[in-house]
């Protein structure tokens, strides 16, 4: 089996993984914490979570650079750029230091009205740990971003996999001996340093990519900080929607609204990233099309393969919560929870095709005409925190999802697909037929014969069985019965018998 079949495999069992774990973290997270404490490093997770933003992208720069330089066999070139990448990540790093203890000493003044002088203390420690992780992150990725560059896409996501069940080992065990949030700050620097060392050491002897600054080549440093740029603003877009609702929460209502809220952003956070499995590893294959002077019809036949498989697993997710996730969420984290589904449900339906359609994203890096998407999502996610302020001093917790999905209609689903016609000359309307047409006819009908079930008198577990078993049953049956075109029966059976 090829690297893309088994990386594609291991993706998504790593992002099963990190979901069935998250999923078992949080209410133990919560009963272990409180919903105060739980609230309060969710709040400062997010504050200083938007230091990430400095990370510039550094692991799709580094496989876009590395695709690119692998193509014409420059192998100097490749360790050439790398010390480059490490001399800009050294300068990130010193900004991050710098602004997070900024923001460290500036957490009284925010949360001060959420927050006891007691959390506030703690608060700080907690956000000094966390700077320090987004340091490590940062290098981690680009080794990492290497390794999807070389396309050893088993690898790459087999290390993800171990960071993610190292992380959870030492969470469950620190939070078991009796040890507050400070404790997952410090199991988060644990697992993330290990993982980069890890990525490191295949790198330089495994892959026999050195780190060695032969000439400061100025074209390949103003390309990759252009396009690192891009990327900036991209990162500073996913800040803003999945964190900035969580600051200004905490700011504005306290901790309990921020758990709802977190719980919430659990879930979708998740269904999320589930488009993420597919993208990262069509981006080599990206550079290669557009390197061949690809056609419009040719992106456009690129984006409708990948996007189909995105759309039949997302729809899957989103239809299956929105019929069995209050059942879900009442078993995962128990009853007061309720608006968790509501806000989960909001956030979850306008990014459905947005995320389906994400592989775009590739033939922009590709093209390396990132910015101005970055910009149009900038604009969106402004919008949605203008937004979010008013909305949440109107309409309390509620009105912060809402804000976000009315952002992602309105910028990320109809200006940017407009851009991308324009800018590869995209058919949108043939891409969102072949992708959406017969599986969402399909998600619907099997949604409503599972919906019948509301009519037995069962308990909420058996209920949750019953209607996700039909669900999956009458979905996947019709899927492969008319939903599949004739190359997807062949690969998912291919798969099956292998």
């Amino acid at each position: 089996m090829s690297q893309k079949k088994v990386g594609l495999i291991l993706s998504y069992i790593t992002l099963l993984a990190s979901s069935v774990l998250a999923i078992v973290l949080t209410p133990f997270m919560l009963r272990s914490l409180g919903a105060v404490e739980y609230g309060l490093y969710q709040s400062i997770s997010s504050f200083i979570g938007v230091l990430a933003v400095l990370d510039f992208g550094t692991g799709i720069t580094a496989t876009k650079n590395i695709s690119e330089l692998r193509l014409r066999g420059d192998k100097e070139g490749e360790s050439n750029y790398l010390a480059t990448q490490m001399i800009i990540n050294v300068i990130i790093a010193i900004i991050i230091l710098v602004i997070g203890v900024i923001f460290a000493f500036s957490v009284d003044t925010i949360f001060q009205k959420g927050f006891s002088e007691g959390e506030l203390s703690k608060a700080r420690l907690l956000a000094f740990l966390y700077v320090i992780n987004v340091i490590v992150t940062m290098f981690g990725n680009t080794f990492q971003g290497v390794i999807t560059g070389y396309q050893k896409f088993a690898v790459s996501n087999a290390f993800s996999l171990g960071k993610i069940l190292v992380r959870f080992l030492l969470i469950f065990i620190l939070l078991s001996l009796g040890m507050d949030s400070i404790a997952i700050s410090i199991a988060d620097i644990v697992a993330t340093s290990a993982f980069t060392i890890v990525c490191m050491i295949y790198v330089i002897p495994g892959l026999k990519v050195r780190i060695l600054l032969k000439k400061l080549d100025m074209n390949l440093f103003l390309s990759t900080m252009a396009f690192s740029a891009a990327l900036f603003l991209q990162t500073i877009v996913n800040q803003i929607n999945n964190s900035i609702d969580k600051v200004l929460l905490g700011a504005l209502m306290g901790g309990v609204a921020v758990t709802l809220y977190s719980v919430a952003m659990s879930v979708y956070l998740i269904y999320g990233s589930l488009s993420g499995a597919v993208r990262n590893i069509m981006l080599p294959d990206a550079v290669k099309l557009i390197n061949n002077n690809a056609t419009g019809d040719e992106i456009t036949s690129f984006v409708i393969k990948g996007g189909r498989f995105q759309f039949a697993v997302l729809g899957y997710i989103l239809f299956g919560f929105i019929l069995v996730g209050k059942e879900f969420i009442y078993l995962w984290v128990g009853d007061g929870y309720e608006v968790s589904w509501y806000i989960t449900m909001i956030l979850m339906v306008p990014t459905l095709f947005q995320l389906s359609t994400n592989i775009s994203e590739t033939i922009l890096d590709a093209m390396g005409k990132r910015m101005i998407r970055s910009v149009i999502l900038l604009t969106g996610a402004l919008f949605n925190l203008a937004m979010t302020i008013v909305l949440v001093k109107k309409m309390g917790v509620i009105g912060a999802p809402i804000a976000t999905a009315v952002s992602s209609i309105i910028f990320g689903l109809v200006i940017l697909n407009i851009y991308h016609k324009k800018v590869m000359n995209l058919n949108v309307k043939r891409m969102f037929i072949e992708i959406c047409s017969k599986t969402t006819g399909i998600l619907v009908v099997s949604f409503f014969v599972a919906y019948l079930s509301n009519l037995l008198k069962l308990s909420i577990f058996i209920m949750l069985l019953v209607k996700g078993l039909i669900f999956s049953i009458v979905y996947f049956g019709l899927m492969i019965k008319i939903g599949f075109n004739a190359e997807e029966k062949q690969m998912v059976f291919s798969r099956v018998k292998r």
